[in-house]
């Protein structure tokens, strides 16, 4: 039988690369990954030789392809559901990241203004936050996009109250509507610290609509605390209101990790 290791990194490398460009996680991702994955298809493979000697090379081939689909579910699966422990900043003035992936905006909005969040073309509106204090001030939207390999945990970017969870179900839209014909499944908490508001918008990815909420209206969350998972790709927005002593720390695509990393500082003398 050919080698069993050649053809199943060669097929490994090539779905993954293939599969990494298409989810934006880049050549080198899959590249280490195709080999990763092509490893194992080969040991399996091997493990197997026995009962398969007298395969054809398009039967290897086809079975490499086979087990390439198979491991490469595996690890995804693997990635989605960890829930590792994070480490979370002790400054008492800081507001971290509600979620892992890469920033993708932020975007300055003016008072009285319903910040939009954008997932790839779609557009959100999000209405459920007008008559809410977070409307009230300036503020700022970052936009969060969380990509399949990421930790899909998400955690509370502060401390404080939590004064709403408003849940959004996903819906097919009429088709005469020119601006999108689907509507994404979104869950919007807003967190009370002191005299003022944020608000986290989870927002789930089309095929798989499931956002899972660990809190509720009227229950207190410590900074880093977790407080929802969203299935496979999707996006989280944080909207921060504006006062002179609060400072962006975080830029356009940066990488950042729910709970570690630090988005903004901010002073007492700030919070009115």
């Amino acid at each position: 039988m050919s080698n069993p290791w050649i053809w199943n990194l060669i097929t490994g490398i090539v779905i993954c690369t293939g599969l990494a460009l298409k989810l934006n996680l880049g050549w080198k991702i899959g590249a280490s990954g195709g080999m990763l994955i092509g490893l194992l298809g080969g040991g399996t493979v091997y493990l197997c030789s026995p009962l398969i000697s007298n395969i054809t090379l398009t039967g290897i081939v086809a079975l490499s392809v086979v087990l390439q689909c198979f491991w490469i579910g595996a690890v995804i699966l693997f990635r989605f559901y960890r829930d590792p422990n994070r480490t979370t900043p002790r400054e008492p003035d800081i507001i971290v990241s509600p979620a892992d992936g890469i920033v993708r905006y932020v975007v300055r909005i003016g008072k009285g203004q319903i910040p939009i969040a954008t997932k790839k073309k779609d557009k959100h509106i999000l209405e459920e936050l007008v008559h809410t204090p977070v409307s009230q001030k300036d503020g700022w939207l970052i936009g969060i996009e969380m990509r399949i390999l990421d930790v899909h945990v998400n955690r509370a970017p502060l401390s404080g109250r939590v004064t709403m969870v408003k849940y959004i179900p996903g819906a097919f839209l009429s088709l005469r509507r020119t601006e999108s014909v689907f509507l994404n499944e979104r869950v919007t908490t807003i967190i009370q610290h002191k005299e003022w508001q944020v608000a986290v918008v989870q927002i789930a990815s089309r095929l798989v609509r499931r956002i899972r909420s660990y809190v509720r209206a009227g229950e207190s969350v410590d900074r880093g605390q977790r407080t929802g998972r969203i299935v496979f790709g999707s996006q989280v927005d944080i909207v921060i209101p504006v006062f002179p002593h609060l400072t962006l720390t975080v830029e356009k695509g940066q990488k950042v990790r729910a709970g570690e990393t630090i988005l903004a500082q901010f002073s007492l003398s700030g919070d009115s």
